[in-house]
């Protein structure tokens, strides 16, 4: 026999101590609120973040107006908010409450009444997974591995820009000359290490141009990298900063000549010129139809071109900066929001004024 006492508080902290009571305080520790409403259905309840993940679906539990449910519309709308954040054969934890008008679902479908069926089964699916993925982009790197975390915490601000945005040294893929080198390099014997860098925050701007009006024919591209000191200055104090931490103790044991550019080049001249001859891009270029107001603005907040209907711009190019990290994230966030505003505006067009 369970016996627990009523909770006080409002509904999530009433809800927060029973569940702590039942389930352990680790799961409500991992835990983060879900309250989302849409077209008369109403969720609520607690969802686990990501690294609380379970080997199986058995803390999974689901509820329709009150009545503990194992439905696979849910069960499946469930997995499909985690689909992002969870490798397959694991399984997010989830208390979760549906609240809506009795008309709207049967629960006569299964003789143990543990399956229902809803009149709109994709309003209910929709507000699961909308609403869980929203709950867990808002916790930001808590929804993510513990890897990633670690990671982000282990970033340093450098020095920050003339105009107080920071620059942030980050580990990158080298380019052919300098695989090439230290192939070389470390022919005689396996050993070896090499630091890679790039400039976080590049201020120098390139150019993509149209070539003629046949929409098909290539554009003229000018990456123009290094066009604006600054950005070389960062990389030229990133190679010294190279050299001074493979010069620590640490590496004492195990350190080598330094193939390139060499330790006979130290001035600012000679590492320019090396920089200049073996850097090449990481392959993120961005911002060529840039969001904005402004004259040089592509498309506006919703992404559509401006003084163009019916067009959109849905990639990197519409990013006015460039991120610190890797680009991929970001822009699948700008073709889920996309998505989003597209079907927000068709709906505003199918209901009648």
């Amino acid at each position: 026999m369970l016996r627990l006492d009523a909770e006080t508080g409002d509904l999530f902290d009433a809800l927060h101590g029973r569940l702590t009571r039942l389930l352990g305080a680790e799961f409500t520790a991992n835990a983060i609120p879900i309250e989302a409403e849409r077209e008369g259905v109403r969720l609520t309840g607690y969802a686990a973040l990501p690294t609380y993940a379970r080997g199986s679906s058995q803390a999974q539990y689901l509820f329709v107006n009150g009545r503990p449910v194992r439905d696979k519309l849910l069960t499946g709308a469930l997995r499909a908010a985690y689909m992002d954040v969870l490798p397959s054969g694991r399984y997010p934890a989830a208390v979760l409450f549906v609240d809506l008008d009795p008309t709207e679902v049967d629960v006569n479908v299964h003789p143990a009444k543990a399956e229902v069926r809803f009149r709109d089964s994709g309003t209910v699916r929709g507000l699961i997974v909308s609403g869980l993925r929203h709950a867990l982009a808002g916790e930001g790197h808590r929804a993510s591995s513990t890897v990633s975390g670690a990671m982000l915490g282990a970033f340093r601000p450098e020095e920050p820009t003339a105009t107080g945005a920071p620059r942030i040294y980050q580990m990158d893929r080298p380019s052919q000359g300098s695989l090439r080198a230290s192939y070389a390099a470390q022919a005689p014997a396996p050993q070896g290490c090499m630091p890679y860098f790039n400039v976080s925050r590049p201020q120098s701007r390139g150019t993509v141009m149209a070539t003629s009006d046949d929409p098909f024919a290539l554009p003229a591209l000018d990456p123009n990298f290094l066009s604006v000191p600054d950005d070389l200055r960062i990389l030229r104090d990133a190679l010294r900063m190279s050299r001074d931490i493979i010069a620590q103790p640490a590496f004492d044991a195990i350190r080598g000549e330094e193939y390139a550019p060499g330790a006979a080049r130290q001035s600012d001249a000679e590492l320019d010129e090396y920089i200049k001859s073996d850097c090449n891009s990481v392959y993120h270029p961005v911002g060529t139809c840039k969001m904005g107001s402004d004259g040089m603005a592509v498309v506006n907040d919703r992404l559509q071109v401006h003084g163009i209907d019916g067009l959109r711009v849905v990639d990197a190019s519409v990013m006015p900066t460039i991120t610190s990290g890797n680009t991929n994230a970001p822009t699948i966030m700008i073709g889920e929001k996309a998505a989003d505003m597209i079907m927000q505006d068709a709906m505003q067009l199918a209901i009648p004024a």
